[in-house]
């Protein structure tokens, strides 16, 4: 659900396509999607300004939409304030449990026969003659290999700039918080009207939705509001972001904000304790598409990064990667996501087969 009255976009709400998490799926058995409908709530100034329009647009899509009225809402949201006065629905929308799901992936890489080495902090690439020879830690120690794959989102340059690469990111930093266990549960994720500022339909002005007074504390944030509860009986709500920022932590500004909207939008949040507060980063290429790159410039160096909101497409990427790596029959054209799009460089070089998989991050 989309809701007005503010609007969040955050940490583990996302459309969920069956196509793309069939695959992760598979492989970890034990992980499961659960599958809930998000209504986004409508506030009662500037009502239905657009929403049927947004209906309309992603119903031939083949997105499954419908405009609620408050009724309709309540009876989907009982916990939705008074303020709120309609929303729009869309069933194929799911939360995503992001711990959970990294567990499971962790679990299918090691059952397949990959190594976790972990901490552990990749300060370098290793290339020598133009080819990769392994990467190194933070300790000294290297790890031999002949194809490296750099994951590492917003981070990815530190690693590709020694060898004259680089992708041009936008960094965001968007923050969340966390409560405990709560008396009622929230059966729906929700997901504010500022979801559609910062994803503004084709010919919509963003600055026409209206904003929530406490969005004026600090002018230099935006806010996408999205509450969900967890199966632990918290609730993750949020999020604050500022683009540009490469900050990763939370800010009080931020933190007002998420609370004093989302306590609005459901009041009996505002009973709640805090558990947790926290940030994230991450990083948009120009024109909204992951680089994923087998081949780069350097034979056995791989690129797979850039993704705005990446938990799902990236292992999808990564599926496609695997491909590359080992000459498999390709389940999709990777070429449009290859970085020579912003260089205008061309590629010639192939990887070649032994993997080393990483993630990099400063500090």
């Amino acid at each position: 659900m989309a809701a007005d009255e503010g609007g969040r976009h955050g940490d583990g709400v996302f459309p969920c396509r069956p196509a793309i998490c069939r695959s992760p799926c598979r492989r970890a058995p034990r992980f499961r999607l659960p599958r809930l409908r998000r209504p986004d709530h409508l506030p009662r100034r500037g009502l239905c300004r657009g929403r049927p329009r947004v209906c309309r647009g992603q119903g031939a899509s083949r997105l499954s939409l419908k405009l609620l009225d408050r009724e309709e809402l309540h009876s989907l949201c009982p916990q939705i304030g008074p303020q709120v006065s309609g929303a729009v629905w869309n069933p194929l929308d799911a939360h995503q449990d992001t711990p959970l799901l990294v567990r499971r992936l962790v679990a299918a890489f090691s059952d397949a026969g990959g190594r976790l080495i972990a901490p552990a902090s990749v300060t370098a690439i290793e290339v020598e003659t133009g080819r990769c020879r392994g990467v190194r830690l933070a300790d000294g120690d290297v790890l031999a290999c002949a194809t490296v794959v750099v994951a590492c989102g917003p981070w990815s340059n530190e690693l590709l700039a020694p060898h004259g690469l680089g992708v041009p990111f936008q960094w965001t930093r968007f923050e969340a918080a966390s409560t405990g266990a709560a008396p009622f549960r929230i059966g729906r994720v929700v997901a504010g009207q500022s979801l559609f500022r910062f994803f503004t339909p084709p010919g919509m002005d963003a600055a026409a939705f209206p904003r929530d007074p406490s969005e004026q504390i600090r002018p230099a944030l935006g806010f996408t509001e999205q509450i969900a509860s967890m199966p632990d009986g918290s609730i993750q709500f949020g999020c604050a972001y500022e683009i540009g920022s490469s900050h990763d932590q939370p800010t009080v500004a931020g933190q007002a904000m998420a609370c004093s909207i989302m306590s609005r939008n459901f009041p009996a949040l505002s009973e709640l304790p805090i558990t947790r507060q926290w940030a994230g980063l991450v990083a948009q290429t120009p024109d909204g598409l992951p680089v994923i790159d087998a081949a780069c410039g350097i034979e056995g160096l791989m690129l797979n990064t850039g993704h705005f909101f990446g938990n799902l497409a990236g292992a999808f990427s990564g599926k496609l990667l695997a491909e590359a790596a080992t000459r498999s029959d390709a389940s999709y054209d990777i070429t449009p996501f290859a970085l020579n799009r912003f260089t205008g460089r061309g590629h010639a070089v192939r990887p070649r087969l032994s993997l080393a998989v990483f993630h990099h991050k400063s500090g």
